[in-house]
């Protein structure tokens, strides 16, 4: 008996497993405004930063060279977004991190990260 109720458990999980392999899906960022490893004489006034789908509970950081952080002007949306737009502070040259975190549809975390020096 406990044999066929694995069994069954098993091909119950196979089954939804094959039946809904998009529900499953992750979204990605699909463009923003800093290459990763780009080098700017100029900022942008706003870092854009775009999901193929709309995601919820994002967070933004930015940190310099030696880990600190610098403060960025963002307040998350209340309701989900595909697009984020973040205003840049004025930046020193050097070395800087992006990183985020937001929620997708599935509810798993997609997190993220950027690094871009300013001359």
């Amino acid at each position: 008996m406990k044999r066929s109720v694995l069994k069954l458990t098993l091909g119950a999980f196979l089954m939804a497993s094959l039946l809904a392999p998009t529900a499953m899906a992750h979204t990605k960022v699909q463009s923003a405004t800093l290459e990763d490893g780009g080098v700017y004489q100029t900022m942008p006034d706003v870092f854009d930063l775009v999901f193929a789908q709309k995601v919820g509970l994002a967070t933004f950081s930015l940190k310099d060279s030696e880990g600190k952080a610098v403060v960025v002007d963002f307040t998350p949306p209340k309701s989900r977004e595909a697009k984020f737009s973040i205003p840049m502070p004025e930046l020193k040259s050097g070395l800087y991190e992006m990183t985020w975190r937001a929620v997708s549809k599935d509810g798993h975390v997609v997190k993220g990260s950027l690094s871009f020096t300013v001359q």
